[in-house]
């Protein structure tokens, strides 16, 4: 009977420090979101896929054909005359970085289309995806909307959690949380962050953002 105790309040040791261990993953608290907030950035004309170092010449061409693929059937509507302006357009206006998201040595590439080609909102908010090699081309592992995106520590199924940011306005912002599964992110979690507030009648500015959950 005292073993049966003694075996219980192991488990229940465990259990409790593997819950605090993954808090960040299953239950994001609020605090922990202010400060992943401040990691938030977005990509630049550094990144520009046909600038950015670190591709390789087929890596380049491979993600340049394929972002054409997509906008050709829009050329018209963009005022885009030839092949040539095409290709220019896609090269200047769609930003990458690689990182290795789930550690087998293979980064992924993060996208951020900016621009009138790829609709950009005037808060600056545009398409972002999360690409994966494969050994004819790319899969995508996550189409999203935003402005600002960050990897997160936390892990979900062996691939980095991923946290968007998309501007409302100049001081809000909506965090989206993307976890791996299934083959892909899927969005798992929605928070608000407000860096204005309303006092006694008076909007005031805050250093650090409040956050609450989208819809509260």
């Amino acid at each position: 009977m005292q073993r049966g105790k003694v075996v219980t309040t192991l488990l229940l040791l465990v259990a409790a420090s593997l819950s605090a261990q993954q808090l960040p993953v299953t239950k994001p608290n609020l605090k922990w979101l202010q400060n992943e907030v401040d990691h938030l950035h977005e990509l630049d004309s550094k990144n520009a896929v046909g600038v950015v170092p670190g591709l390789t010449v087929e890596e380049r061409r491979e993600l340049i054909r394929s972002f054409e693929k997509d906008l050709r059937p829009s050329m018209k509507e963009l005022s885009i005359g030839s092949e040539e302006e095409l290709r220019k357009a896609v090269a200047e206006n769609t930003l990458v970085e690689k990182i290795d998201l789930d550690g087998d040595g293979i980064p992924e590439v993060i996208v951020q289309g900016v621009g009138n080609i790829w609709g950009s909102s005037p808060t600056g908010n545009g398409p972002i995806w999360v690409l994966k090699k494969t050994p004819k081309s790319y899969r995508a592992l996550i189409n999203s909307l935003g402005q600002h995106f960050t990897v997160l520590e936390a892990k979900t199924n062996g691939f980095f959690d991923l946290m968007i940011g998309m501007h409302g306005s100049a001081t809000l912002q909506e965090l989206k949380i993307y976890r791996f599964r299934d083959g892909r992110y899927f969005k798992d979690g929605c928070f608000e962050a407000n860096w204005s507030v309303l006092v006694d009648g008076e909007v005031r500015d805050l250093r650090k953002p409040l956050i609450t959950k989208c819809g509260s």
